[in-house]
């Protein structure tokens, strides 16, 4: 008996004699019909296509993952890791999380800070994003030093995507270093 697939893309059915993938992207299984997977084979040599003139950032990117690198956000000065609120906003959009924004409670605080951004009824604190969050780094990409907070200088740091890593500071200045065994 043959099995039969349902082709994540397309949502047709079809055998194993066909042809078509079973696999995992990261940690979810996905099936595509030779059709699809086809299609998908196409467009991936596309953006590999080495007899390219200029630059192409969507090419650049998916070397960058083929070959395991891997951004993290960190502050680069004394003060510590903090978001605009124009970023906070822009994050908490692009990720799909549902924040109100609330009246600070004194003029002043209203003026240079802006509203409460509020998630789930507490008020947001960045501080518990990933660094390596995709949606953090496209916002600092994006919005460049607009991104950083009143006491930060955000910048993207590239490491290998093996390495265990960890964040390191100094009064607010930060680094990436690699994690490792230590005894006291």
């Amino acid at each position: 008996m043959t099995d039969t697939h349902q082709c994540n893309v397309c949502s047709c059915e079809y055998t194993d004699d066909e042809g078509g993938v079973e696999g995992n992207f990261g940690m979810l299984p996905v099936s595509f019909c030779p059709t699809c997977f086809s299609c998908m084979c196409d467009m991936a040599s596309q953006y590999m296509d080495p007899d390219q003139d200029e630059s192409n950032p969507d090419y650049n990117e998916l070397i960058r993952h083929l070959k395991g690198i891997r951004r993290v956000v960190i502050n680069d000065q004394h003060g510590g890791f903090g978001l605009s609120h124009e970023a906070k906003v822009k994050y908490l959009t692009l990720s799909g999380i549902a924040f109100t924004l609330e009246d600070q409670p004194d003029r002043d605080t209203q003026f240079k800070k802006g509203p409460l951004i509020m998630v789930c009824g507490h008020e947001y604190w960045e501080r518990d994003i990933d660094r390596d969050d995709p949606v953090l780094v496209k916002v600092v990409q994006e919005m460049g030093d607009d991104a950083s907070g009143e006491h930060a200088k955000l910048k993207i740091i590239e490491i290998p995507a093996d390495v265990e890593w960890q964040i390191d500071e100094y009064d607010g200045s930060e680094w990436v270093a690699e994690k490792h065994q230590v005894w006291s």
